[in-house]
């Protein structure tokens, strides 16, 4: 499967991966996560990577679920690999004050960039949008999966956040071939068809910036 999914990637011009697998810090220790996700990728290396040049390159990371207190976690080696991008998986209920201040804490106090993973995912848990509104206030990029955007009523939220000047980066989300299979291409031609292809070069523009480290 794993073959499959690199050639379908490839198929669809993707040059680079984010390897992100879940870190639950209530499931396991980061210890134990990292041995796991390198023994894996050491397997796909070994036996796909190093066989066939053609396929994207593969740089490690995370998806880290919110946990209380985050912000005064040390969680650096979750970040994509040689940056201090972070990507995280935001509670799927009303965000709190709390929710805030971890996030804030890391920005600030640690200097990490946030991506918030698949925002479209938690517009609707937030009844009170107060919250919502001073985590996007903050210096964060906005990750909206490109499945969302074969729906109109799901892409809403994508092309406002795009229409009112929000970093927004897109993701496949990709888990096999079947049902969560990837799916970049189809996405970006949703954005072309929408909003014109000026769009598609300033998302890659900004993940190429944010790989280098440039200042946003």
């Amino acid at each position: 499967m794993t073959k499959e999914m690199l050639e379908m990637e490839r198929d669809q011009a993707v040059t680079k991966i984010m390897a992100t697998p879940h870190f639950y810090a209530s499931e396991m220790s980061m210890k134990h996560f990292l041995r796991r996700r390198d023994e894996a990728f050491g397997k796909v290396k070994d036996q796909l990577l190093a066989r066939d040049r053609t396929f994207p390159e593969i740089m490690l990371a995370a998806e880290v679920y919110y946990f209380r207190d985050m912000g005064q976690a040390d969680l650096s080696a979750l970040c994509i690999q040689e940056t201090n991008l972070l990507l995280v998986e935001m509670p799927f209920a009303q965000w709190t004050k709390k929710v805030y201040q971890d996030l804030e804490s890391l920005i600030h106090r640690q200097h990490l960039k946030l991506i918030i993973a698949h925002v479209e995912r938690y517009h609707h848990f937030q009844k009170d949008k107060s919250i919502w509104n001073q985590v996007f206030a903050l210096p964060v990029i906005a990750q909206f999966n490109a499945g969302c955007l074969g729906s109109w009523t799901r892409r809403r939220l994508p092309l406002k956040f795009i229409k009112e000047g929000y970093p927004v980066l897109l993701g496949s989300d990709c888990h096999n071939t079947g049902s969560r299979k990837p799916n970049l291409a189809e996405g970006r031609a949703v954005l072309e068809k929408k909003l014109g292809e000026p769009i598609l070069d300033q998302i890659d523009d900004l993940g190429q910036r944010l790989l280098k480290d440039d200042q946003l």
